[in-house]
């Protein structure tokens, strides 16, 4: 139960965040951790879902989505964020 309400208030803190800032053109995500693997994209593959929920349930336009990742070397694991960023944008 914690984990789902912590979940909750960081969603809520996203949206606190959002209602201040819009409307604006560009969001940048960083991922400021040394992590590698596919694991180390999901907590910026859950900031971008939850952005993207919060847009289309106040009926704002999508803003750009910038993803800073920092000490990340070039690995097998960026076509597992490659593939999620396209799915979030409906891209193929």
């Amino acid at each position: 139960m914690a984990s789902c309400t912590n979940a909750i208030d960081k969603e809520v803190s996203i949206r606190d965040i959002l209602m201040k800032i819009y409307p604006v053109t560009c969001i940048k995500v960083a991922d400021l951790g040394c992590a590698s693997g596919p694991n180390a994209f999901f907590p910026t593959c859950k900031v971008i879902e939850t952005i993207t929920r919060i847009y289309q349930q106040e009926h704002w336009e999508s803003p750009e989505l910038q993803v800073l990742l920092n000490d990340l070397p070039i690995t097998t694991s960026m076509p597992y964020l490659h593939m999620f960023l396209l799915s979030m944008t409906g891209s193929s």
